[in-house]
């Protein structure tokens, strides 16, 4: 938790974004997936729909 990712997503919506890990999911079954939260209303609920594609993760190391 607090881990700075860079996602990138593929498919109808382009996706890429700095975001923080803030919770393990209880409801993410499986390897190597996520959830990422958009908002609420009924924009960022099409726009979250939008978004299941296949993508990438990248955990951001910041050293000095």
């Amino acid at each position: 938790l607090g881990t700075l990712m860079w996602i990138e997503a593929e498919g109808p919506t382009p996706f890429q974004k700095l975001v923080v890990a803030q919770d393990v999911g209880g409801a993410i079954k499986g390897p190597l997936r996520g959830d990422l939260y958009c908002g609420i209303g009924p924009e960022a609920g099409r726009f979250a729909g939008s978004l299941q594609a296949l993508c990438s993760f990248y955990i951001v190391s910041l050293q000095t």
